[in-house]
């Protein structure tokens, strides 16, 4: 286990949050979620909502399955905090998950360099999908505005018709 030093109390707060949040689950969720509030409450500064607010998303881009819970805690975060303007900036700062990123294999590269290659598409492929669901998830339970939804949908639509024309059966077709 890694641990960053002399850290301040606003970071170890947002790691003890951070760890609490990957415990969560629909049966957990009233606990772990008033352990969370406490942590909140006991250091509420702007540094700490956005520190919580980018694990969210980030957890959210990383397992799409669990977008509905980290979205009834955004929305409990609203309803204390009014984090609303906070989260359409972060949506339209993370819509870039869903720009094409040009990584292609060469026949110089090594089994070892083709394989995490694989693994890097792979993990970028979960991130557009967990994205697309977890913005989804924020329109539907009226977290986000229709102009962060239509933004992101524009620049997602602009990336596939570009990818359609140079790769046809590229993975991001796919």
């Amino acid at each position: 286990k890694v641990k960053k030093e002399n850290l301040s109390e606003i970071e170890d707060a947002i790691n003890k949050i951070n760890s609490l949040l990957n415990k969560i689950s629909n049966k957990n969720f009233d606990s772990i979620i008033s352990q969370v509030f406490e942590k909140i409450e006991a250091n509420k500064c702007e540094e700490m909502i956005n520190g919580l607010i980018e694990n969210v998303f980030m957890k959210a881009v990383m397992q799409p399955t669990y977008c509905p819970i980290y979205v009834k805690l955004l929305n409990m975060m609203d309803d204390k905090y009014g984090i609303i303007d906070l989260i359409n900036n972060k949506c339209l700062e993370y819509k870039s998950i869903i720009k094409e990123k040009k990584l292609v294999e060469d026949a110089s590269m090594t089994e070892q360099e083709k394989y995490d290659l694989f693994c890097k598409l792979n993990k970028e492929k979960t991130y557009k999908a967990g994205y697309s669901q977890f913005i989804g998830e924020l329109f539907k339970n009226n977290m986000i505005t229709e102009l962060t939804i239509k933004s992101s949908l524009s620049y997602f639509l602009d990336n596939l018709g570009k990818s359609i024309v140079e790769e046809p059966k590229g993975t991001y077709v796919e």
